[in-house]
């Protein structure tokens, strides 16, 4: 059976507030609330998708970045960093 992503994202993201309570708005890492890193990972596992491949799926679904509260700009890009990171160990 087919699930709307859209659908699937809103859902999870009110079961992962109720479970997570007054601990869903705290940032893990920094940068994202709780409850995002948690929608975000179930999207990821419902896509079949690689965790690094999710940021640059998500700056084509405006949809499900609208309904996270995330701008698809702050989204990490996994090919920068790792080419930042094999820079600063070749010096």
């Amino acid at each position: 059976m087919e699930v709307d992503p859209l659908d699937f994202v809103e859902q999870c993201r009110r079961l992962v507030k109720q479970a997570l309570g007054k601990h869903a708005g705290e940032p893990v890492s920094g940068r994202f609330a709780r409850w995002k890193h948690f929608v975000l990972h179930y999207l990821r596992l419902e896509d079949g998708h690689s965790y690094r491949e999710t940021p640059n799926r998500l700056k084509y679904m405006t949809e499900i970045c609208d309904a996270l509260g995330l701008d698809p700009d702050d989204l990490p890009d996994f090919y920068s960093r790792r080419c930042r990171q094999l820079a600063s160990t070749e010096r």
